[in-house]
């Protein structure tokens, strides 16, 4: 919270000069990493329709985990294409260019008016924040948006106009892909120890999603969360009638590193969490557990072999 309490203590012009700085040594300490981040698979579609017997499954090096800042120039995958006239089903087919950072210098300054005590209050800032900057009304559709033309014969896709990210800005148009990025980003700077995950959630069905794993020191205890800013928590009056939303939180039993890892080898096929909405009565917030619970998880081997055999059933 020392960041925090710093940025709201600076001017206008001290206060832009910090955040880029502070953006740059970020940036710098990234570009060891890979430029591109993403989905290996989108549920959103239905697989075992498009892959056909003679369909060939083009496949890509795409990072399913980001650790820390991410930064310009960064590409964000986030949604399978198949290419019926040339027979190919493309994890890489959609994406556009992170080409803004302003959203850092909107949320400083947009702090500097709040009394944030804690991280759950900043949570809460941030999703705030994320729908004043993307705005709620929807103007335009996504794929009208970033619109995509063939690049090569394997149907991989490049934006007619890249870079595209600061597109979303006041479109009411961003989902799980532009708010994940944005509370990494926005979380990082902070100082805080966070990982952009892309993988997928299960309520009623499975469908490809991105969300967020932290660490930080909370009154001199270590939590390790998951954070979803995407697919939020409805706040509710007693008559279940709803009066604003919150971030979803999952405290999870292990650090996030440890978490991941248990993803990726297979020792959990998915982090089991309640799902949950909250009811407001005066100043008083109680938490009212659902029927159903959430499951999120990521692609591994066990996702790659079974999505091989899908094809070679067909």
């Amino acid at each position: 919270m020392k960041l925090i309490r710093k940025i709201q203590k600076l001017n206008d012009d001290e206060l832009e000069i910090f955040v880029q700085r502070r953006i740059n040594l970020l940036e710098n300490k990234q570009k060891h990493l890979s430029d591109t981040i993403g989905f290996l698979l989108d549920y959103n579609q239905s697989v075992d329709s498009l892959l056909l017997s003679d369909y060939e499954l083009a496949t890509a090096e795409i990072l399913t985990k980001f650790d820390g800042y991410i930064p310009l120039g960064t590409r964000m995958v986030y949604g399978m294409n198949c290419d019926t006239n040339k027979k190919i089903v493309s994890n890489g087919g959609k994406f556009y260019y992170i080409d803004t950072d302003d959203y850092i210098l909107d949320f400083c300054k947009y702090i500097k008016e709040q009394e944030i005590i804690d991280e759950f209050e900043l949570f809460d800032c941030i999703l705030d924040f994320i729908d004043i900057y993307f705005g709620t009304i929807p103007t335009i559709n996504r794929e009208e948006m970033i619109q995509l033309i063939s690049k090569d014969e394997r149907t991989f896709f490049d934006p007619i106009k890249a870079p595209v990210f600061s597109s979303f800005k006041k479109k009411g148009n961003h989902q799980c892909s532009e708010i994940g990025i944005v509370t990494q980003n926005i979380l990082s700077f902070l100082g805080y120890d966070i990982s952009l995950i892309i993988g997928n959630q299960q309520l009623d069905e499975e469908y490809a999603h991105a969300f967020n794993l932290i660490d930080f020191n909370y009154q001199k205890t270590k939590l390790s969360l998951l954070l979803d800013m995407a697919s939020s928590v409805y706040i509710t009056n007693l008559d279940h009638q709803t009066i604003g939303i919150a971030p979803y939180i999952h405290y999870l039993d292990k650090n996030k590193e440890e978490t991941f890892q248990s993803l990726i080898d297979g020792t959990i096929d998915a982090i089991e969490c309640p799902d949950y909405n909250y009811i407001l009565v005066g100043k008083n917030i109680w938490k009212e557990i659902n029927q159903n619970n959430r499951y999120y998880s990521i692609y591994n081997e066990s996702n790659n072999k079974r999505l091989k055999k899908t094809i070679n059933k067909n």
